[in-house]
């Protein structure tokens, strides 16, 4: 009987730790929001990482295995159903009041998200009340779909894309483009952008020497914060560099706190600097799975024998 028990009980650690997973499995269509605002039941099986593909307007959903990538195109993810996002993570700061005074709130996040298509945006709308003038502010998705439509047909609201850029009457990315300064500008951060299973980028898993793997950050930087690159290796040992903007855009927690030089997180390195993301790629999380895992192991053999 013990024999039997642990022979269930050491499968039970192998099948936890070579799980596969499902993904969604879809591609949209023009004319047709399918598998960009709503998900379909079909799935694929035994994939090792899911996949949300989005390319000249249109989003495909699948397995690892069945989605052909480009650089910049792709987001993977590597648990049940995860390509499932149907939004961007809320990330733009918009100004938010209705009859606004003349000094206005301090701008926050928007609660809402852009579809996955899409790109957040803010608004500033005037009208009368009588023979008062209103303005009000706030965030283009966080209106209902009236609100939206009301908006998109109305020449005296005006949308823009850039943090805070709803401050005054008329947004910012209306106006006229202001004189050049010479900082660089926020599209021109860099990262090694990379996965260590694609063919022609197997060298992405060691230390990386020269410039082929190096992308501007799709995801504009905007702030301080968002001029970061990372890298992770997965449970499957796949090694990903990206920008710090797509981690967050697919609500990984890889950040400087979650990816600190700490024995107790081996799974990703964080960096503050163009292309800094080029030295060798920390150990697998993996590790800490199957430890943890054979210490169960020990102590059900300690246990009954």
């Amino acid at each position: 009987m013990g024999k039997i028990f642990l022979f269930l009980a050491f499968a039970s650690v192998i099948s936890f730790v070579t799980a596969d997973l499902s993904c969604y499995k879809c591609q949209s269509k023009d004319g047709d929001r399918t598998c960009i605002d709503t998900l379909p039941e079909n799935v694929c099986p035994a994939a090792k990482m899911c996949v949300t593909k989005m390319k000249d307007g249109k989003v495909e959903r699948g397995c690892l295995e069945e989605v052909t990538c480009e650089p910049g195109e792709c987001q993977y993810c590597d648990f049940d159903k995860c390509n499932s996002k149907v939004t961007t993570t809320p990330a733009l700061k918009c100004h938010k009041c209705e009859d606004c005074p003349a000094e206005l709130p301090g701008a926050a996040i928007c609660s809402q998200g852009a579809p996955i298509d899409g790109k957040e945006k803010c608004f500033t709308k005037t009208g009368k009340d009588g023979d008062k003038t209103i303005n009000s502010r706030g965030c283009y998705y966080d209106l209902d779909v009236q609100g939206r439509t009301d908006c998109d047909n109305n020449k005296d609201c005006n949308t823009c894309d850039t943090d805070s850029c709803n401050k005054n009457s008329t947004p910012e990315s209306t106006q006229a483009p202001p004189v050049p300064t010479k900082e660089p500008s926020n599209d021109e951060f860099e990262c090694i952008v990379c996965r260590s299973d694609k063919i022609d980028q197997k060298a992405c898993a060691d230390v990386i020497k020269d410039d082929q793997f190096k992308r501007k950050c799709e995801l504009t930087p905007l702030v301080k914060e968002d001029k970061a690159c990372y890298i992770q290796r997965l449970e499957n040992n796949v090694v990903i560099r990206d920008c710090i903007t797509t981690a967050r855009a697919l609500n990984y927690s890889i950040d400087k706190e979650h990816c600190k030089d700490d024995i107790q997180n081996v799974k990703c390195n964080f960096c503050e600097s163009q292309l800094c993301n080029t030295m060798a790629p920390r150990n697998s999380g993996a590790g800490l799975k199957v430890f943890a895992s054979l210490i169960a192991f020990t102590a059900i053999v300690a246990k009954y024998f």
